[in-house]
């Protein structure tokens, strides 16, 4: 029986099964063999990995089924069935080859191991320990210190070696100590030496800068004034400075004119005497000077103060001031003339309220020249000019006008002009409320095109209030900057 089998299809049915070999037999295997050759192709090509037996076997087993049933080869074999491991590895390297590529990280640079240091906190515990011991280091040696307990001789020759060792480190943080304290001296020297070469190079400039100046600033004995009798022969020695004698001659001439003035007054000549007067003393003082000397004053007057005592001055003519030969014109009538004015409009404002010629006053100046108006500037007189123009003549634009005028010459309104102006904001904002409750069919005051423009120029945004405050918080500055200089000089 076993005879009618062939060798190939027994070596084919036995290859893939565990069973004993006398099991394969026909009455056993019942499937044919067309069949069962084709599962047994099929479930070897399912698998990639085989032994090398097998590959050697596979050209037998071609052979056996062609030899069986050619007929079975022609149909279209199925596609091999993968396994869960195939499908598995498939994904993953899917995934590999689709994701990101990383780049490659640089390897890190190994650092630099800094070897151990001793700290100088350190090197002081161990100089410390030393002295307690009874060793002191002083520069390169080590000495016993005498007051400390003798050591045996072992004890002496490891302690040397000790120092000797460590005596470098201990006398580091000293070096390092002692060269900073000496670096920070000549540090400080240098810049000591560089100053004191900068000042001296600036005094070197200074005084070569700087003309020659005579021996002291000239004085003036009082009996050259012609005011004090001498009652001694002491008195002649009496000197003053040429400020202090320019400051009495303004008084003694400002008194002989206001003098004059009172005397108009009281003979009865009324608002014409003073006039007169005013005219004959006060406004003649101009024709003692004229634009060019005025322009000149102050390299005359420095020249007149720094001249030697041995000059005198030559003798001019002072008309009906009387100046003495040896005090400087310019600046008395410069202190003169708008103090005497002053005194005139007052004396006119308060005898003669309603005199026309306080109207004319300020015109008046102002048509003896520039000159004039540049002399008699004051903020007293243009105090009382305002106070005339708004509360005798209610005059709002020529308050804004004389305002205009004071900018232009460099006179600051005073703490009174502040107040005035400050007093027409106020009525104003009563009037019209007052206005408003109960109006009297008249034409309002304020509502007036002149009175409402110059109001309005007065309380604007930057308007003439605004820049008196800001002149007043300037003055205020500089007289608090030079007082703190003054403290501190």
């Amino acid at each position: 029986m076993a005879t009618n089998i062939p060798r190939s299809c027994f070596v084919l049915a036995t290859k893939h099964t565990t069973t004993p070999f006398l099991y394969h037999t026909r009455t056993l295997t019942s499937p044919s063999i067309p069949l069962r050759n084709h599962s047994i192709c099929r479930y070897s090509r399912s698998f990639s990995t085989q032994n090398s037996s097998n590959e050697d076997d596979a050209p037998t087993q071609v052979s056996s089924e062609d030899s069986v049933d050619p007929s079975a080869m022609s149909e279209e074999a199925p596609k091999p069935r993968r396994s869960f491991l195939q499908k598995r590895a498939a994904s993953v390297s899917a995934k590999k080859s689709s994701g990101p590529k990383l780049e490659p990280v640089a390897p890190k640079k190994p650092t630099k191991k800094i070897a151990p240091k001793i700290t100088p906190h350190e090197k002081e515990i161990f100089g410390g320990l030393l002295k307690k011991i009874g060793y002191k280091h002083d520069g390169v040696n080590a000495e016993i210190d005498p007051k400390a307990k003798p050591l045996s001789p072992e004890k002496q020759v490891e302690m040397t070696e000790l120092v000797a060792m460590f005596g470098n480190l201990l006398q580091d943080p000293q070096k390092q100590r002692a060269a900073k304290k000496a670096l920070k001296k000549q540090e400080y020297e240098m810049r000591v030496a560089q100053r004191k070469a900068a000042e001296k190079a600036a005094n070197a400039e200074t005084k070569e800068a700087m003309p020659s100046a005579p021996s002291g600033p000239r004085r003036i004995k009082l009996s050259d004034l012609g005011y004090v009798e001498p009652a001694s022969s002491a008195a002649d020695e009496v000197m003053i400075s040429v400020p202090s004698a320019i400051q009495m001659v303004v008084e003694k001439e400002s008194e002989h004119i206001e003098f004059a003035l009172f005397q108009a007054v009281e003979e009865g000549k009324g608002d014409m005497g003073v006039w007169e007067v005013c005219k004959e003393r006060i406004f003649s003082m101009l024709r003692h000077l004229d634009e060019e000397t005025f322009a000149q004053a102050s390299t005359e007057d420095l020249a007149a103060v720094e001249r030697p005592e041995t000059e005198t001055p030559a003798p001019r003519p002072s008309g009906p001031l009387r100046i003495p030969p040896a005090v400087p014109t310019t600046p008395v009538l410069a202190a003169l003339y708008p103090k005497t004015l002053l005194i005139a409009f007052r004396l006119l404002n308060t005898h003669f309220p309603r005199s026309l010629l306080i109207s004319q006053f300020h015109s008046t100046i102002k048509e003896h020249g520039r000159l004039s108006a540049m002399l008699g500037a004051s903020s007293g007189l243009y105090d009382e000019l305002i106070t005339y123009q708004w509360r005798v003549c209610k005059d709002l634009p020529a308050v804004i006008g004389i305002l205009r005028e004071m900018n232009q010459l460099g006179v600051n309104p005073s703490n009174k002009s502040r107040g005035l102006l400050t007093n027409v904001i106020v009525r104003q904002g009563r009037d019209l409320k007052a206005y408003e409750e109960s109006p009297d069919g008249r034409e309002f005051f304020w509502n007036l095109p002149s009175n409402r423009e110059a109001f309005e120029e007065l309380t604007c945004k930057d308007g003439w209030m605004d820049k008196i405050e800001a002149a007043s918080n300037e003055a205020k500055q500089q007289r608090l900057s030079r007082t703190f200089q003054r403290q501190f000089s």
